[in-house]
């Protein structure tokens, strides 16, 4: 299955990552027993992705990885909003001091704008003054020709010296009334840039607070749907969540038939034993008693106590599961009876054979998940006879072999008879 090569490949990867490491090291020789230590855990790691799907129903895997996905998405969206919320944050904090510097600009404008004003109102008056001197220049001659006409008129000398201060005196404040002009339009040129640019720089702010505004508005809106995401994701979670425990249930429920169904098979050998009064095989060793039962004998689980990876359980593993395709043909592991051929909801298609006595105890194996029989029940058969083929039946998530050995009835570890 994909999710187990992507699994193995991800340890196989480790493995070799070890391997190298160690290669690699000057040490090499006064580590090899730690490099064996990090095969024998690999080994162990490769074992157990394996027992996570042999061992478990196909519902409580689906809904274990669903409920692995929506705890991690729901993950992802909480961080993604609490970095928009941050952000939002930041906009909204920026949008207050824009908003101060704004205002800020706008009293300087509004101040300039006045003081432009003034100014225009300053040229004017200089400007009317400057008028008024020139009509009065026209009025009264030049002053330099004044004397000359005093005498001229015949007037004497008192009037010419009156006039001619007189004369004097409006040409003084003639010349202060250009310089105000002068004055006045310079600063008035002055007050002229200094609004433009403080008009500029109002603009820039406004702009400027306009984009944050807008930026701050579609954080808004985000954080908005995110939080409308995050919450959708809570009740995916928690549906996802009922499913899981749900299957963890059925899980746990189909784990203690199969317990019933083995003591239920223990007794049915036990007395199978005692009604077969018989001679005893004796063998010099039993590790070879029994045949494989198919060509490739890859171990993918091992037999013993362990702890279920997903049910967090411990239980007996009562068998060693094979490598098996399905379709792959089952042979007998040695002559015996086929005492039973049936289907079981744990161990699905199964076949029991009852090889007699053997170095003093009753010996039998079973063949689990089988796809179909090509023996009946009560057949006789031979060392390496086909029995049928692997299959996923019962309770199994792929094809493989369950086979299983017992001994006076108690199923015990097939590798000691293999």
């Amino acid at each position: 299955m994909p999710s187990r090569r992507r699994r193995l490949t991800a340890l196989a990867a480790l493995l070799v990552t070890v391997l190298t490491a160690s290669v690699a090291s000057p040490s090499f020789a006064s580590r090899d027993d730690d490099l064996q230590d990090k095969r024998h855990g690999v080994n162990q790691d490769l074992k157990a992705a394996n027992q996570d799907l042999d061992e478990s129903s196909a519902e409580l895997i689906a809904s274990s990885r669903a409920l692995v996905r929506a705890q991690r998405t729901l993950a992802a969206a909480r961080a993604s909003l609490a970095d928009t919320r941050e952000l939002l944050a930041v906009a909204i904090e920026r949008d207050e001091l824009l908003q101060a510097e704004l205002d800020a600009a706008e009293e300087r404008l509004a101040a300039a704008e006045q003081a432009l004003l003034d100014g225009q109102q300053e040229v004017t008056d200089a400007e009317d003054d400057l008028a008024a001197f020139v009509v009065n220049s026209y009025q009264y001659g030049s002053p330099s020709l004044l004397s000359l006409g005093v005498v001229l008129d015949g007037g004497s000398t008192t009037d010419f010296g009156e006039r001619l201060s007189l004369a004097e005196s409006f040409a003084g404040a003639q010349s202060a009334s250009i310089d105000d002009l002068s004055a006045a339009t310079t600063l008035l040129s002055i007050q002229e840039q200094q609004v433009a640019d403080v008009r500029d720089e109002v603009a820039a702010r406004r702009a400027e607070a306009a984009e944050n505004r807008q930026q701050k508005e579609d954080l808004e809106a985000a954080a908005q749907s995110e939080a409308d995401s995050v919450r959708a994701l809570v009740d995916d979670r928690r549906a996802a969540q009922l499913r899981a425990d749900r299957a963890k249930q059925q899980d746990l429920r189909q784990i203690v038939r199969l317990e019933r169904e083995r003591d239920r098979i223990q007794v049915m050998l036990q007395r199978l034993a005692l009604r077969a009064a018989g001679p005893s095989i004796s063998v010099a060793d039993t590790g070879r008693f029994l045949s494989p039962p198919l060509t490739d004998t890859y171990v993918t689980s091992s037999y013993g106590m362990r702890l279920h990876p997903i049910l967090r359980v411990v239980k007996l593993h009562d068998g060693t599961d094979l490598q098996a395709s399905c379709g792959t043909p089952i042979y007998a592991a040695a002559a015996g009876t086929v005492v039973s051929e049936y289907y079981n909801g744990g161990y699905g298609n199964r076949i029991i054979v009852s090889h007699g006595s053997v170095n003093g105890v009753s010996l039998a194996t079973s063949y689990n998940h089988l796809a179909r029989f090509a023996v009946p029940g009560g057949a006789r058969v031979e060392r390496g006879q086909l029995l049928g083929y692997a299959g996923t039946t019962g309770y199994s998530t792929g094809c493989h072999l369950h086979f299983m050995v017992y001994e006076d009835g108690v199923a015990v570890n097939p590798m000691g008879w293999l």
